[in-house]
């Protein structure tokens, strides 16, 4: 049998992020899509030649990178309220990338692109920073990253990364340790499959729902929500959570990669320079800038730790409570538990309709998610956090 990734490693621990392919001096490697319409490593077993350099690289199999304990953080929010509602998380990756480019450093995170693909992107200038921003619920595509990284640390140039653990364990394995390298790793739910997301892009497209693709957003920030999961373009619900199936699924935890399940960065020790993501804690807090989504910000090493110093000049900031952070904030602690319905997913959406699969996984709100709806839509959202502080006092 040849050495090679596709041989080695569970099927259910590859991560798609590439690297093998990339790294595999006779081509042999390519990426393909499965049945799911995840990205997989594909061998051709002619031109092998069993070197091993794939397996070597692979973030999926051993010896595997300990990371680096969550010791500390901060929440911040950035001070720019227009920079921070743009984003998910209050604007703090894009304070740090512009002062990346500021440096003349180059970043590279995922966007939107056309017919809604998601993949990796490096930018040099702020004007083009904003495709970077907000989240995108679906796995990026980060092959052209390789290089991009390789050739910026070479012309001595500062590069932000910025992608999910498995992402960023990848970029490591094939750059190593590189001064002028700063990880910026994103606290991750799990990914759904490119393929699902792209229907469902076609589907919106076809409906006439959406008119641009690479201006939608899984999250939007109003006067009404602090956050609220929704597809949107530039402001307009194209979709509520519940009425749609891609993100009704994601949120379930129905429609994730396999080795999003058993995730090995989805722990208390972590693979990058600063770990990033929505603050759990915040969620209750009604003094501290109860209107915006804030971040939880983690620094793991000294370049984390010097990263976060030049955020708190253009940031608000609050002390951040680790242990009741990593409790409450699930993925900090564990992988996202698979459910039984995970078996079934992927082939009822090869094999319903529309129809059929609207009326097998989509449920309408109760009585009390109503409710709910309709005081957000009549009380903003700092209205509400007035009278939540007054009732908790």
């Amino acid at each position: 049998m040849r050495r090679n990734v596709v041989n080695s490693l569970d099927p259910r621990d590859c991560t798609g992020c590439g690297l093998c392919s990339m790294t595999c001096p006779v081509g042999c490697l390519s990426m393909m899509r499965d049945d799911e319409g995840f990205p997989i490593p594909v061998v051709d077993d002619e031109k092998c030649t069993s070197c091993g350099l794939c397996c070597k690289r692979c973030p999926s199999l051993p010896p595997f990178d300990g990371g680096r304990p969550l010791a500390g953080g901060r929440i911040l929010v950035a001070r720019d309220r227009v920079r921070a509602a743009r984003s998910s998380s209050g604007g703090v990756f894009a304070a740090l990338a512009e002062q990346v480019l500021a440096d003349g450093g180059v970043v590279i995170g995922a966007a939107l692109g056309e017919e809604g693909r998601v993949s990796h992107r490096l930018v040099n200038r702020a004007d083009d920073l904003s495709p970077l921003q907000g989240s995108k619920y679906v796995q990026s595509d980060i092959t052209g990253a390789f290089g991009w990284c390789e050739e910026a640390l070479a012309e001595g140039r500062r590069v932000l990364f910025s992608g999910t653990p498995c992402q960023v364990a990848a970029i490591r394995s094939h750059v190593g340790e590189a001064e002028l390298l700063l990880t910026v790793e994103l606290i991750c739910h799990g990914v759904p499959s490119p393929e699902f997301w792209e229907r469902t892009v076609a589907g919106l497209l076809a409906e006439g729902a959406v008119s641009d693709p690479t201006r939608l957003s899984f999250r939007l920030t109003d006067k009404s929500n602090r956050t609220a999961f929704a597809l949107s373009e530039e402001g307009r619900v194209v979709a509520p959570s519940h009425a749609s199936l891609f993100y009704t699924l994601f949120l379930e935890n129905k429609s994730l990669r396999e080795s999003c399940y058993r995730c090995r960065y989805a722990g208390e020790r972590r693979q990058g320079d600063l770990v990033i993501g929505d603050c759990a804690t915040s969620q209750n807090d009604y003094s501290f800038h109860p209107d915006v989504p804030v971040s939880s910000v983690f620094p793991l090493t000294p370049a984390g730790e010097r990263a976060l110093e030049r955020l708190l000049a253009c940031c608000d900031s609050k002390a951040l409570d680790v242990e009741s952070e990593v409790r409450l904030n699930k993925q900090l602690n564990s992988p996202t538990v698979r459910p039984e319905a995970r078996d079934a997913v992927y082939v009822d959406l090869r094999s319903l309709s529309e129809d059929q699969l609207r009326e097998r996984y989509l449920s309408r709100p109760g009585w009390k998610g109503r409710l709910k709806e309709l005081v957000k839509s009549v009380v903003p959202v700092k209205e509400r956090a007035a009278i939540r502080r007054i009732l908790d006092r």
